[in-house]
């Protein structure tokens, strides 16, 4: 590839995310994405919805993975990376209109899903 973090399964499903979503998030503005991963699907949907300024996450030790593929993201609207452990109180982010995980809640602790869903 490019020599960034890369994931299969984000190119598998990215375009089936964005037709769904392109309806989905047709009048929100800002969207709260957990456990960004790679950053496959941020900068995609990002590039594909720039009226949506869109705010990737992930776990403190999982940044450096996240990082490089934000960094060179061409376009305003999406927001650099923060660290957000969903089992944390208070969350160190403010949940905006609209939220989104992929690939993500199979692979997190129960304990974790729990938790996120307790915050939303």
């Amino acid at each position: 590839m490019d020599g960034l973090p890369f994931s299969q399964s984000c190119e598998n499903n990215k375009a089936p995310i964005l037709s769904a979503l392109m309806e989905i998030f047709a009048d929100r503005q800002q969207v709260l994405e957990i456990a960004s991963g790679t950053g496959q699907h941020a900068c995609h949907l990002a590039r594909h919805m720039p009226w949506l300024r869109w705010q990737p996450t992930e776990l403190p030790d999982h940044l450096p993975v996240l990082m490089p593929r934000c960094e060179v993201y061409n376009g305003d609207n999406l927001l650099p990376p923060l660290a957000l452990d969903v089992t944390e109180r208070p969350w160190p982010v403010g949940i905006p209109d609209a939220l989104f995980t992929a690939n993500s809640l199979h692979i997190m602790p129960w304990s974790a899903v729990e938790a996120m869903f307790e915050t939303l």
